[in-house]
């Protein structure tokens, strides 16, 4: 990612978990969209974003955060946010509607137990 914002990814059990620090713009929207993408595996429950430490989002970014919930809804994973309440970041996310496909979370914590507990368990193909 560009020097202007940072990403770590790490696991949690079955959910990927991205740690976005710093501005997301056009210049850099583009990596943000690939290592959400490539984050979360296909065994994977889901992905939980933390822009607890994120200061800008422009309007390519946003598309980003839509399409990986598309991009996850058909593989049936589940996307959710960290966005604690007085991040910056948190009431930009409610104008553009995003909760609507990507519930907001207090914490990573809150976030990784939404997704663990509301992800169907994996069923054993049929046998013939």
């Amino acid at each position: 990612m560009s020097r202007i914002a940072s990403l770590e990814v790490d696991q949690r059990g079955s959910v990927a978990v991205v740690h976005l620090t710093g501005e997301v713009d056009i210049s850099n929207s583009r990596e943000l969209s690939a290592v959400l993408a490539n984050s979360v595996v296909n065994e994977a429950a889901g992905l939980v974003l933390d822009v607890s430490e994120t200061a800008l989002l422009d309007s390519s970014a946003i598309h980003a955060l839509f399409d990986i919930s598309r991009r996850l809804d058909r593989r049936r994973q589940r996307f959710a946010i960290a966005a604690p309440e007085g991040c910056v970041i948190r009431r930009l996310l409610v104008l553009v509607g995003l909760p609507a496909v990507a519930p907001l979370h207090e914490s990573v914590d809150a976030a990784v137990e939404f997704i663990e507990s509301n992800t169907p368990p994996v069923q054993d193909a049929p046998r013939n």
